[in-house]
This record gives C-alpha cells, sequence and structure tokens, in this order.
C-alpha cells in the first residue's frame, strides 16, 4: 500500500476523513491504493432503473468525502442510512452508488431519489469494479460493435441467402460449410433496444438455418447449441429461433438449457403461431417425440411449465 505521502490528494483525504470509520477492506484499500484513479470517469452498465444505458459515475466527487453531508442533502433517514457508504456520485443526477459497509464483500446498492430506498445493484464491490470501463474502453467497444454489424450485413447477410438456397436444394454440406464461414469467430450479439436491430436479425437468422442444418443432419446437440446462440441475438427470427430451441432440448431430454429462452416467452404474443414453426422445422417423427416428451411424468415443476406450454403449442400441429 502507498504511504500517505504517495497517494493522491483524494485518497489522502479518504484516510484522515474516514480514518475511524469501519469500511470493508476491499473498498478502503481500492482508495488508498489510488486503484480508483484509473476510474475517476468510469462508465458502468445495468443499473436498476436505467436499463441498458451506459451511466457515467465520479469515483471521487467530493461530496464522497462528506457522508453525512451527502445523506442529509439525499433526506435519507439516519437509521435508513446507517449502514451504507457512498462510493460515486452518478453524474447529472442526484442518484448515488453505495456499498453495505457492514459486509466484507462491500455488496454494492443504488440510491435512488424518486424511490427514497437503497436498491441491490451487485452482489460485491470486486463484481461492481469488474463491471467499471473507462472512456477510452467505451469508445474501443463501441468502434468494435459498430465494426461487428458492418461485417455481419457484408458477410453474412449475402452467405444466408447462399445457404437458405442450398439448405431447400437438399444441399445440406453446402449450407452447413457456407454459414460456419460467415459465422467463424462470431458471437452472439443480444439485442439490447438501441443497437443495430437488422444486423442482429440475420446474425440470429444464420445461427437459427445452422442449427436447422444440424437438426437435418441426425445432429441434434449441435443443433441445440446454434437455436440457443440464435436465440441469444434477437431481431424478427428470434421467436422461430425461442421455438427450435425449447423443441430441441426437450428432444435430447435436458430442458434446463432452455429455461432462460422460456422465460422471456411469458406473456409473449408471436408474429407467428409456434405451430407452424414446429410443422416447417421439425419432421412428424420429431413432433410425435414431442408430443411423448411434453407429456411425460418425469419432469419436475420447472420443466412442466415449459412442457405445457409446448403442449400448447403442438396442439396446433
Amino acid at each position: 500500500m502507498k504511504s500517505a505521502e504517495e497517494r493522491s490528494r483524494f485518497a489522502r483525504t479518504f484516510a484522515r476523513v474516514y480514518r475511524d470509520v469501519s469500511l470493508p477492506s476491499v473498498y478502503r484499500e481500492f482508495i488508498l491504493t489510488d486503484a480508483y484513479v484509473r476510474y475517476r470517469r468510469a462508465v458502468i452498465r445495468g443499473l436498476w432503473s436505467y436499463g441498458p444505458a451506459d451511466v457515467e459515475l465520479d469515483l471521487r466527487d467530493q461530496s464522497l468525502l462528506n457522508r453525512d453531508q451527502l445523506f442529509d442533502e439525499s433526506d435519507i433517514d439516519p437509521d435508513v442510512g446507517r449502514d451504507y457508504h457512498p462510493i460515486a456520485i452518478l453524474r447529472e443526477s442526484p442518484q448515488f452508488l453505495a456499498i453495505d459497509r457492514t459486509i466484507d464483500a462491500a455488496p454494492i446498492f443504488l440510491w435512488h431519489h424518486e424511490t427514497g430506498a437503497f436498491h441491490p445493484q451487485f452482489d460485491s464491490f470486486v463484481e461492481f469494479v469488474g463491471r467499471l470501463r473507462t472512456p477510452a474502453e467505451v469508445q474501443r467497444e463501441r468502434a468494435d460493435v459498430r465494426a461487428a454489424f458492418t461485417s455481419i450485413r457484408k458477410v453474412c447477410q449475402p452467405a444466408l441467402a447462399r445457404a437458405r438456397k442450398a439448405f431447400h436444394a437438399g444441399r445440406l454440406a453446402e449450407a452447413g460449410a457456407t454459414l460456419d464461414a460467415a459465422l467463424a469467430g462470431r458471437a452472439r450479439i443480444r439485442y439490447d433496444g438501441r443497437n443495430d436491430f437488422r444486423a442482429i436479425g440475420i446474425l440470429c437468422d444464420c445461427f437459427n438455418l445452422r442449427g436447422r442444418v444440424f437438426l437435418a443432419e441426425g445432429r441434434l446437440a449441435e443443433a441445440r447449441a446454434a437455436f440457443l446462440d440464435a436465440a441469444g441475438c434477437g431481431g424478427l427470427p428470434w421467436w422461430e429461433a425461442a421455438v427450435d430451441a425449447i423443441a430441441a432440448s426437450f428432444l435430447l431430454g435436458d430442458i434446463r438449457p432452455a429455461f432462460d429462452v422460456a422465460a422471456e416467452l411469458e406473456g409473449a404474443t408471436f408474429p407467428e403461431p409456434p405451430a407452424a414453426i414446429l410443422k416447417r422445422n421439425f419432421t412428424a417423427r420429431d413432433v410425435a417425440r414431442l408430443r411423448a416428451a411434453a407429456a411425460s411424468e418425469d419432469l419436475d415443476a420447472a420443466e412442466r411449465r415449459v412442457a405445457a406450454r409446448l403442449a400448447a403449442w403442438l396442439a396446433g400441429t
């Protein structure tokens, strides 16, 4: 740990002001070693009520050196705020982040001005720091995303058209090779409400068609993996990918990997009937197996909830 003379001015003041205050060592060391300096301007995503938006933080705002005044100005009841300690101010906002100072892991909470409450945010201070990005990192990340979307439109879109033509002509090996070349090095990209809906839909379509090729080749486990990748994206093909992922999971007798997909379908209105998707993508033999799997008495309660949805879809086939 740095000596007092080597520390930044904020760290020196922090050490003096909070010398006798009980704080988790993981947070105290973060300040006193000047590890915070890298994030003097930080960006984080996933804060409660902010959706997928990036939020700018200030981890060395002077108000953080006067906890009592900050809490008083925020109208926080002393009994409510007793166990919390502020660690970051949200820029251009009355909200701030705080740790529970009574727990060694220092879980993170968001003080929300409108609700007047501390909302759980991250399980530990270490997790919080791992999610921080600098403005330069954000710029590089956004540039990488733009490049990825450009590549999807340039490479994946024409490959998808060629692969679909080969697939419908029964040339499975050609379709698979075309998709593999286009998807090489690509991971699923989740639509977050702001990014390129059309490009992500193309990627989703490629993964889903790759799954259908695997399915036609009898490679069920690989098909399910591709369907899950497709369902992990977004765009209009997502609905088909979600149905495919769930159906493939029942055919494998391993439903839990599709639980997250099934949860996302709660209350969803399909643009195309799921029964039509099942009839198009799965053979009559597969559909018969799905009926039996959905009616199995060996399923647990969570699996039965998904099975009930599949059974409802199958009723329309």
